[in-house]
């Protein structure tokens, strides 16, 4: 018996996954390298070939509807199945290897792109290391490999911890000298703060000053957590940071008794060892915090 005839373009499904991405038609196009009006044109055959409507939109930009989510995961297998295809291709022309590693802003910036970097000298990998304001998603493609700080989520994903690690609160030496040695948790409560701007907390992990008191004080908040280093190294006020990240701002660790724990989570896809260049990247990420351990939990 004959095959029906299959009507659907393997580039229709790519414009579906990538717009399910980005998000908009304008990012969507940037990606792949053509125009907003190709994009769209590309989700209307989609639509017109499966007879549904696969988007909906808003001000915030495109959107799977129910049929959309159902093709979307069809055509993500079909992805998956072309890059392990490609990988088990080891011809010696075969291009360089290219990873994405989506990473969160502290770990980002001040440990891993200079670990990465000395690792990667002498490898035949095109490498992108990209922060993320937002908990990336393997199964979005967003990512090769991701840092997170919450536990990920969804199917087809290996995780684990990368590791633990401490923050503390940290003040400028002038800041010190000016205001005068902190005596203690209850004194900390009547000093200025440096924070996150609250309706952009992309986390709940990040709320550690709602973990002191709901009442602080703020001469400054930053959506990042670089500007509220830079911010505390001028003496505005009292920050929370990582015990890894401060060394470079000459910060004083003031209140010692007081710390918060949090913890990084490392994610791939499940298919990760069938990749080899990426399973290395994945091991020396482990391997790397695993050593630093001491440099960014002060627990057992």
């Amino acid at each position: 018996m004959q095959e029906p005839h299959f009507d659907l373009n393997w580039d229709d499904l790519k414009h579906l996954l990538v717009l399910s991405r980005e998000g908009t038609l304008s990012a969507a196009a940037r990606v792949l390298d053509t125009s907003r009006v190709t994009v769209k044109a590309r989700i209307s055959n989609l639509e017109n070939s499966m007879g549904v409507r696969l988007f909906s939109q808003d001000k915030s930009g495109y959107k799977l509807t129910r049929d959309g989510r159902e093709l979307a995961s069809y055509a993500q297998e079909c992805e998956r199945q072309l890059r392990l295809a490609f990988a088990k291709q080891n011809s010696p022309a075969a291009p360089r290897l290219k990873i994405r590693v989506g990473v969160v802003e502290g770990i980002g910036n001040g440990y891993l792109a200079e670990k990465l970097s000395w690792w990667l000298r002498g490898q035949n990998i095109d490498f992108e290391l990209v922060s993320l304001p937002k908990q990336a998603r393997i199964t979005n493609r967003e990512a090769d490999i991701c840092v997170t700080l919450e536990e990920p989520e969804g199917e087809n994903t290996i995780k684990k911890i990368l590791t633990p690690y401490t923050l503390g609160i940290y003040a400028s030496e002038g800041y010190i000298a000016e205001h005068g040695p902190l005596k203690g948790a209850q004194d900390v409560l009547d000093h200025m703060w440096v924070g996150y701007v609250r309706d952009h907390i992309f986390s709940q992990t990040l709320n550690y000053h709602e973990e002191l008191s709901p009442n602080l004080k703020y001469a400054f908040r930053g959506t990042s957590m670089v500007s509220q280093l830079f911010a505390t190294a001028a003496g505005l006020g009292l920050g929370i940071f990582p015990i890894y990240l401060v060394s470079e701002f000459n910060l004083v660790r003031v209140c010692p008794e007081i710390a918060f724990e949090r913890k990084y989570w490392l994610s791939s896809s499940s298919d990760l060892h069938r990749f080899p260049g990426l399973m290395s990247a994945w091991k020396f990420l482990l391997e790397t915090c695993q050593k630093d351990r001491r440099l960014f939990f002060e627990g057992n």
